[in-house]
């Protein structure tokens, strides 16, 4: 009888102790659960995150394709302009060069008659002192001179002219070449920026390929959690939370239908030890 006791109180304990497992076994299962909910929702924030960040980046490529084409039509009028003046000086110094040349050769001309004047001053005098002032030969003479003097101030007024000419193109000149070094300044300044955004365009199109592959990352692990998690409330909601047990673990399950077995077993057999104990006090009154 006292072994049928002991055996019946060894039951129960390893009941309990089965009991306190499964408690442990759950908790840790809604632990893992809990655990698993707060990466996805982990996650899910950081994606939301990276969303953002993507959009913001996709708006400042934009931003930087729109300067990159504005820049590019600024470069390609400024090119034109720095053609155009660049012609335009070309122009102003072969008009310069062609002045030049003109009044080199009027020059030439005024040097060349100087020494005709010099000759005819010369022949005059000598007529002058044999044949007297009454001579034919004098008045030719004294004519070629006074059309060497005509076209003389003739070239003077021309030279003047030329002078006039030279300087204005020289200033001309001077006002393109300081038009040319600006527009060179401000096409090399509009060149660097378009090299600065391009090199930044760069840098944020491999930010955004970064951020592409980690959003992909991110949802393939959201997409790949969430049906077992889905699966796991499902069952939460289809199974009572008191007394409830991790029914995907069929091992535990078949444990516990082992045990409640035996405590059907055990309980029989306290049932019989009872009644043997109220028979044996039965027969002790009566003898």
């Amino acid at each position: 009888m006292a072994d049928g006791r002991k055996e019946s109180e060894d039951k129960s304990v390893e009941k309990d102790k089965k009991s306190e497992d499964e408690q442990q076994a759950k908790e840790m299962g809604v632990e893992e659960e809990n655990k698993g909910v707060v990466d996805e929702e982990q996650q899910r924030k950081e994606l939301e995150i990276l969303q953002e960040q993507k959009e913001k980046l996709k708006e400042e490529l934009e931003k930087d394709n729109q300067r990159l084409a504005e820049l590019t039509q600024q470069k390609e009028n400024i090119d034109r302009m720095a053609t155009e003046a660049k012609e335009t000086a070309d122009d102003i110094l072969r008009s310069y060069d062609q002045q030049d040349e003109m009044q080199q050769n009027v020059i030439e001309d005024q040097s060349a008659r100087s020494l005709l004047k010099e000759n005819l001053s010369t022949q005059i005098e000598s007529i002058r002192d044999t044949q007297g002032g009454d001579s034919p030969d004098l008045e030719i003479l004294e004519a070629k001179l006074k059309r060497l003097e005509e076209e003389e101030k003739k070239d003077e007024a021309r030279e003047k002219e030329i002078n006039k000419k030279k300087n204005d193109l020289e200033k001309l000149l001077m006002d393109h070449a300081v038009s040319i070094s600006e527009i060179e300044t401000k096409k090399k300044t509009i060149e660097e920026e378009i090299i600065n955004i391009s090199t930044q365009r760069k840098t944020r199109e491999l930010e955004e390929q970064k951020l592409l592959a980690r959003i992909s990352e991110l949802k393939e692990r959201v997409q790949s959690t969430a049906p077992k998690q889905m699966s796991q409330k499902q069952v939460e909601k289809e199974v009572p939370r008191e007394g409830s047990i991790l029914v995907n673990n069929s091992s535990l399950i078949a444990k516990l239908r082992e045990e409640e077995s035996k405590a059907v077993i055990a309980a029989k057999a306290m049932r019989v030890v009872k009644e043997e104990l109220a028979e044996i006090l039965k027969v002790g009154r009566v003898g």
